[in-house]
């Protein structure tokens, strides 16, 4: 079951504990809901509280996508990552609404064969994962993947790429619903096109309900080089936002034609 809001603070509380102090700084509040994904609920219910607010208040910058700070070397380590690369990092941040409650889009978010639902997807395969269902019903925490898939990306062809995903739940102190996903990719993606690199790619993002829909924040890490161009960093922002807005569109599409 979900461990209460209460309990997860009083940890945090608790003698020995740290309590937790999340970044004021959206930019650093990402880099720090990557970096404790796996500790207490109270470090995620203190980054979602803080969260909410910071998204109000950049919306018009987060609608267009922009740089964002980079994780450590140590905030890779945290995350499971043997052997961080940070030489050539490029990050994004960027929002997204949906226009379906937190459950439908988790449903769909989660559905164990993309590639038979969405065209970008032209292979998707759970080589492993735990028990979805009770994920999706909130008697379990969380929900964690490991997937191989294979994408149609615009301008860049096929890309192949096999990483792990987790997805947490935990509730905010008013009972107000948070998912919180994590993607640790240091196997890096390959593109068929061959003009880039992808060594490792890292994500988090955090949805929670707004307007009567779902709003998503995410923020996204490519360990990347394009080979034998220029390619200002402006350009993956752009295609980053612009992703998040498709990818939105496209789930709420299909859970209309449903």
């Amino acid at each position: 079951m979900l461990r209460a809001t209460a309990i997860g603070v009083g940890l945090a509380l608790a003698p020995g504990c740290r309590v937790v102090d999340a970044p004021d700084n959206l930019e650093d509040l990402m880099v720090f809901t990557f970096a404790h994904f796996d500790d207490d609920d109270a470090f995620l219910i203190e980054a979602g509280e803080a969260l909410k607010p910071l998204v109000v208040q950049h919306i018009d910058d987060l609608s267009g996508g922009y740089r964002i700070n980079n994780p450590t070397e140590d905030d890779l380590v945290q995350a499971g990552v043997p052997e961080p690369d940070l030489t050539h990092i490029i990050g994004a941040l960027g929002q997204a609404d949906y226009r379906h409650d937190i459950d439908t889009v988790l449903e769909v978010l989660t559905h164990p064969a993309k590639d038979q639902i969405f065209d970008d997807y032209t292979h998707f395969d759970l080589l492993d994962s735990s028990n979805r269902a009770c994920f999706l019903s909130r008697e379990c925490e969380t929900y964690e993947i490991r997937v191989e898939q294979t994408l149609k990306i615009p301008l860049l062809g096929q890309s192949d790429a096999t990483y792990t995903q987790v997805y947490r739940h935990v509730e905010g102190p008013d009972g107000l619903p948070y998912v919180f996903s994590r993607v640790v990719n240091p196997e890096g993606v390959t593109f068929s096109s061959a003009i880039v690199d992808v060594d490792q790619q890292y994500q988090v993002y955090a949805m929670y309900p707004h307007n009567g829909g779902t709003r998503r924040v995410e923020a996204y890490w490519v360990e990347a080089q394009f080979v034998g161009l220029e390619i200002p960093d402006s350009v993956a922002v752009d295609q980053f936002a612009s992703s998040l807005d498709n990818w939105a569109e496209q789930i709420d599409g299909y859970i209309d034609g449903q």
